[in-house]
């Protein structure tokens, strides 16, 4: 088993001895009622309540952190350019997210889908809820700006 970096070294307890930095991506948070949205939300909620953990969230402007989330997190609304296809949108915003990520070089960047970063910070959680391009190829659409993004 590798030992862990001094940034999470543990103690007798259990216990990080320093905290951990998340910078998590905010993007679904804009349609918190159903899929991704709830999963994120449900995740800051337990996360919010960890001793050790400190979460940045970053949030499309004009997007505000659902009531039902602690005071805990700490909240940074960005622009992001727009060039008008939403694929395209998603994918400069998490190049927006991962730029702020970099400037915490010891943070853990996590998105809640899948983010393809042209220049990723050191640390990279990405959650992969299910497979449905590989199952349902007529999700990746006519004009093949999904299959581009994503591979």
């Amino acid at each position: 088993m590798p030992e862990l970096s001094e940034q999470h070294a543990l103690t007798k307890d259990g216990h990080h001895s320093s905290p951990i930095h998340i910078v998590v991506n905010g993007w679904w948070l804009r349609n918190n009622a159903v899929g991704v949205g709830v999963y994120l939300e449900r995740l800051l909620s337990i996360l919010s309540g960890q001793e050790g953990v400190s979460l940045t969230v970053a949030t499309p402007l004009g997007i505000p952190l659902p009531d039902t989330l602690c005071n805990h997190i700490d909240t940074v609304s960005l622009w992001s350019p727009r060039i008008g296809h939403p694929l395209f949108n998603e994918f400069l915003w998490d190049q927006t997210v991962a730029r702020l990520a970099r400037r915490y070089p010891k943070s853990i960047y996590f998105s809640p889908s899948p983010s393809y970063l042209l220049k990723p910070p050191l640390r990279v959680v990405c959650c992969i809820h299910d497979c449905i391009p590989h199952v349902f190829p007529v999700y990746m659409g006519k004009s093949h700006i999904r299959r581009w993004i994503i591979e």
